[in-house]
């Protein structure tokens, strides 16, 4: 297809010759395009709860760097809310003139109410989807005049059962287009094999009828055109129409786990001279899924076990903070231990995870609501605030239309923003919509009914799924609620449900497809063996997967549950990551210490990874069941007598958890014998094998000083060497050293690049000095800042950000200890230095230089 030069390109190559009004300069940035689509995330003037002001760069959370306090919830992490206004003063050529000109919010928790030059353009009352202004009519674009957007943000406590952050989170885009545009997640695509349908809503802002052509050019892997269709359209003036054109592609490769391969629609809307007047590219895969009843889920005709874990939107230490950088380790940790889906509970996720899961080839289940009419756990500003609350006749958001209920437009907005992304599977309605709630709830099956016709209107090929935990009581209501999903193509997901349950289920409704949509929620402090089980006094929990809440159950127990069953479509584990906010099992609804009158624990003990992304234990437990490509093999306890707990015999647990055929047991070079794997296969033939019944391989052992040492082998006897996971522990002496491990060695000096830098405490040998946590200091020097530090203990109060950006200290937990360090604009080197009392100091650099940013903008993903 001949490529014309769009006349936006033209407008941005000539802004770039405009001179720059030094004295506007001052107080405004003049706007440069970097794209159909510009983030403008930097240098935005915040201002909270009329305090004075100060410049930040979004995403930005204004609640994570108060410190924990009992005025608040321990439910909400002891941190606070409140009203903030972000004000970010604009420059428009004139050239701009006749562009139209639109303000695109990632999310913003929550209320919030956005302003240009002092007119209120509407409001946004859910924290979690995004939402989007059309500027153009209050903008003045003349090369002087300073235009302020404005937005503010009412985040009323309590407004959630978890921590939700507060203020503009994710990223905020100006998106410029001539008068004659493709709207806002304005295109659709359905494929049926190579078959391509694609829908294309094209607005026309000006007061004359548009005669247009628009083109769809579809693009492989490798950039190379592979379909082409197009188009003559008529669109009335100040309307938008959608549009229909069909393609062909031959054999396309499919999208998967193992390949997850995404085809680009480069779309065109030209004039009748071929004046490009807007394009813009969209991303998705070609590929099929399928829930059976019997059998499970589906990908590209083959079966495939979920493996998944849900994840609330935090990031710890940063809090609500969409950085894409620790989006990416999040991400990065995940796969390496083996999942293949995640489940965005409880809310619709930031776009970069999506985007960067279809990338990766992670199957995501993305859910609405918490809650739909009714407060959860007394939350009386939660969605239920909201959801069936009308959109106001003057609001002009776009995308709503007056009288539409908030809950209407959020659980749309959730589709229009993720419907082509081939990792989606499932739209998920609501979570346990009756659990923790009071009132009425006999209007919640026609309220389901309702929700899932709102998702199918735009017949996507990801049916609806909602969360039900009432598979224990057998609730009428939410029967009614699983039988309307079902009814709407979709799929039945159970939340903490028994194997008897989830038996009786599959017997009564054999035809309802079935999975876990949430299962285990098992209690767990990193590197915590010494408690017997839950430790009232120290608020650390036993690693040892014996703890559990009382509706869920273990680790291994749940996924032997699971895998059992053929016909349940997978699991998703409570939780991947700790996440700030409901510690259970001290946990407290009301404002106040639950524990002894300090703001602690304030983050939950859920997650197989803690908040600061360190492994715990079940991170190789899951590792060695999802993972078939590596041996591993990992020792619990460690062998530092302080943390360990003897039985009345003086004997220690010891769990290997592995998927070796066979493993060996050394203490001080003296085998304590071998374990030997029993394969078991099912009828569908997914495969899992057992160590005398249990899906580890268990010990009992006197301790003795020294070195514990698992050794794995092959079916044939032949020694694996190389495995992931801790094999040998040893009882470490005392505290001499600190060593430091970043996950990155470059970042991207753009100024929001994060490098996690892991401290570990170490003896004289270089074994981790579990036993004797110290207070460390760690400084920041050259390129680059130093944000947070967190250790993972939720019983810490410690604020993740207390100190400056050059200096922070905070107490190593079993022996690390992880600092967050981000890039400045400048190129060079960022030098970390960690020190404590008494110990040997470590160092490192980590270097920066100018590349292409992680948000890139311009297209409709």
């Amino acid at each position: 297809m001949k490529r014309i030069v769009s006349v936006l390109t033209l407008v941005a190559l000539l802004m770039l010759c405009l001179p720059l009004r030094l004295e506007a300069k001052e107080t405004a940035d003049i706007f440069v395009m970097e794209g159909r689509t510009t983030c403008i995330n930097e240098d935005w003037e915040f201002q909270k709860d009329g305090a004075a002001s100060e410049l930040v760069t979004l995403p930005h959370d204004y609640s994570i760097s108060e410190p924990f306090n009992t005025d608040y919830e321990a439910e909400s992490g002891f941190l606070p809310g409140g009203k903030a206004v972000y004000r970010k003063q604009l420059i428009f050529p004139e050239s701009f003139a006749d562009s139209r000109i639109v303000l695109s919010c990632g999310g913003v928790y929550m209320n919030a109410e956005v302003a240009v030059n002092g007119r209120k353009l509407g409001t946004h009352p859910y924290g979690y989807t995004s939402f989007a202004f059309d500027l153009t009519r209050d903008l003045v674009c003349d090369g002087k005049t300073v235009n302020t957007i404005e937005v503010s943000v009412d985040h009323e406590l309590p407004s959630s059962r978890w921590y939700s952050g507060s203020g503009i989170y994710r990223d905020v885009n100006l998106i410029v287009t001539a008068d004659q545009y493709v709207a806002e997640d304005g295109i659709q695509i359905k494929t049926k094999g190579g078959l391509t349908q694609i829908s294309a809503v094209i607005g026309n802002d000006s007061d004359q009828s548009a005669s247009l052509r628009i083109v769809h050019a579809i693009m492989d892997e490798n950039g190379r055109e592979v379909a082409e269709t197009e188009k003559q359209i008529q669109v009335k003036p100040e309307s938008t129409a959608v549009f229909e054109l069909k393609t062909e592609v031959k054999n396309p490769t499919l999208w998967s786990c193992e390949h997850p391969v995404q085809y680009t629609c480069h779309t065109e809307v030209l004039a009748e001279d071929g004046t490009v007047l807007d394009e813009t590219d969209t991303r998705y895969g070609y590929r099929t899924t399928r829930f059976d009843p019997d059998t499970g889920f589906y990908l590209n005709g083959k079966p495939v076990k979920l493996k998944g874990v849900c994840l609330h939107h935090d990031q710890g230490a940063l809090g609500a903070a969409a950085y894409p950088a620790a989006i990416d380790r999040q991400l990065d940790l995940l796969q390496k231990m083996g999942i293949n889906a995640i489940r965005t509970a409880h809310n619709p996720a930031d776009a970069y995870l999506l985007e960067q899961c279809s990338r990766r080839g992670i199957l995501v289940v993305e859910e609405a609501f918490d809650t739909w009419t009714n407060a959860k756990n007394h939350n009386d500003y939660d969605y239920s605030s909201i959801f069936a609350e009308p959109i106001s006749a003057d609001n002009e958001i776009l995308g709503g239309e007056a009288g539409m209920s908030w809950a209407q437009y959020d659980i749309q907005q959730m589709v229009k923003d993720s419907m082509n992304e081939p990792c989606v599977i499932l739209y998920s309605i609501g979570n346990e919509i009756l659990g923790n709630i009071g009132g009425d709830v006999s209007a919640y099956p026609e309220l389901a009914e309702q929700l899932c016709g709102w998702v199918n209107e735009f017949h996507t090929d990801k049916p609806v799924t909602i969360a039900d935990n009432m598979t224990l009581k057998q609730d009428s209501v939410q029967l009614a609620m699983d039988e309307a999903v079902v009814s709407a193509g979709g799929v039945v997901g159970l939340n903490y449900a028994t194997p008897e349950s989830m038996d009786d289920m599959h017997e009564a409704w054999p035809e309802w497809p079935l999975f876990g949509s949430e299962t285990v929620s098992t209690y767990g402090s990193r590197g915590e063996y010494r408690a017997k089980g839950i430790d009232q006094k120290t608020y650390q929990v036993s690693e040892y997967d014996t703890e559990c809440v009382e509706w869920g159950n273990t680790a291994r127990q749940s996924w032997l549950d699971t895998i059992q069953r053929d016909y349940i479509a997978g699991e998703f584990v409570w939780t991947g990551f700790d996440y700030l906010g409901e510690p259970e099992p001290w946990n407290g609804l009301e404002p106040g210490s639950v524990t002894n009158g300090e703001p602690i624990p304030h983050s939950s003990y859920f997650g197989i990874l803690d908040t600061a992304g360190l492994p715990k234990d079940s991170y190789y437990f899951y590792q060695s069941q999802w993972r078939d490509d590596m041996t591993v093999l990992h020792i619990l306890p460690d062998w530092n007598r302080k943390n360990l707990r003897k039985n009345l015999f003086g004997f220690v647990v010891v769990n290997v958890y592995t998927n070796a055929p066979v493993v060996e047991l050394f203490l001080n070079g003296k085998s304590l014998g071998k374990k030997t794997a029993e394969l078991h296969t099912t009828d569908l033939g997914y495969t899992y094998q057992t160590y005398g019944g249990s899906l580890s391989a268990n010990w009992q052992v006197w301790w003795r000083a020294g070195e514990l040492e698992a050794v794995a082998y092959d079916a044939e006897g032949n020694r694996i060497e190389s495995t992931s996971g801790r094999s040998i522990v040893r009882t470490s002496g005392a505290p001499s050293g600190l060593t430091m491990e970043t996950n990155r060695e470059e970042l991207n000096a753009d100024g929001t690049d994060l490098a996690y830098v892991t401290i570990s405490l170490t003896d004289s040998s270089g074994n981790i000095a579990s036993d004797a946590d110290q207070n460390v200091t760690v400084t920041v020097e050259g390129d680059g800042k130093l944000l947070a530090l967190d250790n993972g203990n939720a019983a810490d109060p410690t604020g993740y950000q207390e100190g400056t950006e050059t200096e922070r200290n905070r107490n190593t937990f079993h022996g690390k200890l992880v600092a967050i360090v981000q890039s400045t604009k400048k190129e060079g080197q960022i030098r970390i230095t960690a020190s404590a009392e008494g110990i040997t100091d470590a160092k490192t650099v980590v270097h920066t230089a100018v590349r292409k940013s992680a948000r890139t903008g311009g297209t409709n993903e």
